[in-house]
């Protein structure tokens, strides 16, 4: 089978988290992007001839995915910035398969499980549609065949649009089935909420992940669901979770405290920071003035904290800059730095600090 997908650029309102670094699509969901696990998805439902209808979107999807040889798949790109909306140039792609055709129509902009997908059923006219098996609402997802691709509503200004057509607005039957689905990602309070499913999922019982590649020093305190990427290291007395993903390669530095935050990937959080339901963008240097202690609690992105003046002339700043320059090089061992700075007392750990949870009060 043949899909077309949507990928969008902004989240709601234009907006997109990190400047636009990160279209939604591209969001780190705890150990790979969102639009990588849409792509095993596909992939893994057989679906190996894949359209990707670009709107408002970098160029990072693009270059992630590349022509799909990675996945053994046949990937094609299209721009649609040229329309008002994507949906124009998804009609022209649908109507191009014929409509002796049967293909899959949706949208990256959440997690999936995609059912079992049975190409030549003979209702040559009806609508799959995938909808979530939590609320029922529609998943952005359908099988389309027949005569429906060519009455795609190609003058649809957005998703909504496009729903009213799939329920209502057509002449063929209607087929309906639900699904587990994450949330839609549509503003950073949604993308959390995502991140705390996928997280749940991956840690289930408030597991703490910790592969061989990670360093944890003795003192440290993680307190589960925790999941940490390869090449992690969490520095002295630092305290991680509950509900943090760290991505690979990241430094948490000594005295550090994160609970419901998300650390994109090659990134250094310096000492003393305390993060609550905040995503620090990656390759950043995050971290306080001189002797400070900085706590951001609300749902927001952070940036780099290492521009300000103070910030700058503090020796331990340097020092911080200094780790991070070396970690996003890549090329020179950090050991080097750990004995310099007094950090060489992070060791690689099989088995997580666990922070013992407290009994409940009688």
């Amino acid at each position: 089978m043949r899909a077309v997908v949507v990928v969008n650029g902004e989240l709601e309102n234009g907006f997109f988290l990190m400047g636009d670094r990160y279209p939604a699509s591209m969001l780190w969901l705890v150990d790979r992007p969102l639009i990588q696990r849409v792509c095993e998805a596909l992939v893994g439902r057989g679906v190996l001839s894949v359209d990707w209808v670009y709107y408002r979107a970098t160029e990072c999807p693009r270059l992630f995915l590349g022509n799909g040889e990675r996945w053994g798949a046949d990937f094609r790109h299209h721009s649609a910035d040229e329309f008002a909306t994507p949906y124009p140039l998804v009609r022209h792609l649908l109507a191009s398969h014929g409509s002796d055709g049967e293909v899959l129509f949706g949208h990256v902009d959440r997690t999936l499980t995609l059912p079992p997908i049975e190409p030549g059923r003979p209702d040559g006219g009806s609508i799959r549609l995938i909808e979530s098996a939590q609320d029922g609402s529609w998943t952005g997802w359908a099988v389309l065949k027949g005569r429906i691709l060519d009455q795609f509503p190609g003058h649809a200004f957005d998703r909504r649009d496009v729903e009213q057509f799939l329920y209502a607005g057509h002449a063929g039957s209607l087929e309906r089935t639900a699904m587990p689905a994450g949330p839609e990602i549509r503003c950073m309070e949604s993308y959390m909420s995502a991140v705390r499913e996928v997280l749940a999922a991956a840690c289930p019982g408030a597991e703490i992940r910790i592969p061989r590649s990670a360093r944890v020093h003795p003192t440290a305190r993680l307190t589960g669901p925790v999941f940490l990427g390869p090449g992690v290291e969490i520095g002295a007395e630092a305290t991680v979770g509950p509900n943090v993903a760290v991505g690979p390669n990241s430094i948490v530095d000594r005295h550090t405290k994160l609970t419901n935050a998300v650390v994109m990937p090659d990134t250094f959080i310096g000492g003393r920071m305390w993060l609550d339901s905040a995503v620090v963008d990656r390759d950043r240097v995050v971290s306080p003035g001189p002797g400070g202690f900085v706590h951001v609690d609300r749902e927001v992105p952070v940036a780099s904290l290492a521009d300000h003046p103070f910030t700058q002339l503090a020796p331990t700043a340097l020092a911080n800059r200094a780790k991070s320059v070396v970690r996003n090089l890549g090329g020179v061992p950090t050991r080097f730095f750990r004995k310099v700075l007094g950090t060489s007392g992070i060791r690689r750990s099989d088995q997580p600090i666990i922070e013992p949870v407290p009994a409940a009060a009688n």
